[in-house]
């Protein structure tokens, strides 16, 4: 037996009086998805709205006192200098040495083969050339290896063990000799 839709004729194949879109329509209609009958009715109340305790936005999130911008400036503030857990006394802030220049960075650069000597990428445009024992005065060529930018950022955070790694790798390499 075919069943039609009661609204547009259509043949249906489910037993049902009217076909998926015609039904949709209807309840629309006769406002049986309004009020309590809608799938989405949490108990009468309305979602309360949330804003930025700093510039006023709505946020999406409920659970955040800050939009992501204002959030962003306050992190900075309370991260600064002294306050920054990987602070090292103000070390980044000290100008290099005239022996640590392009054309030893290139030399570096060469020795290693143009690959970060961590996550072994090559080629990429986005090299340092990083000192093994975080002393910008050591300038010597086997206290220096080639690293990316974002292993870099990683190999600043727990100095005594890439000092170790690095250490190792120089000694077990045939230029660290």
């Amino acid at each position: 037996m075919k069943n039609y839709c009661k609204d547009c004729g259509k043949e249906i194949t489910e037993e049902a009086v009217r076909c998926k879109p015609c039904w949709y329509i209807f309840m629309k209609k006769n406002k049986l998805f309004a009020g309590k009958n809608n799938p989405k009715y949490i108990d009468g109340r309305k979602k309360k709205k949330y804003y930025c305790c700093d510039c006023g936005k709505l946020l999406s999130d409920y659970t955040a006192t800050r939009c992501f911008s204002c959030c962003k400036i306050e992190m900075g503030k309370r991260h600064q200098r002294e306050n920054n857990p990987n602070w090292k006394g103000g070390s980044s802030l000290e100008i290099y040495p005239s022996e640590f220049n392009p054309k030893l960075k290139r030399k570096i650069f060469k020795r290693d083969n143009y690959t970060c000597q961590r996550c072994n990428i090559y080629p990429t445009n986005d090299l340092t050339c990083h000192h093994i024992d975080y002393n910008k005065f050591n300038c010597k060529e086997d206290n220096l290896i080639t690293i990316c930018f974002k292993c870099n950022l990683e190999v600043n955070a727990d100095r005594d063990y890439w000092f170790a790694y690095f250490t190792y790798i120089m000694k077990e390499s045939e230029y660290g000799k």
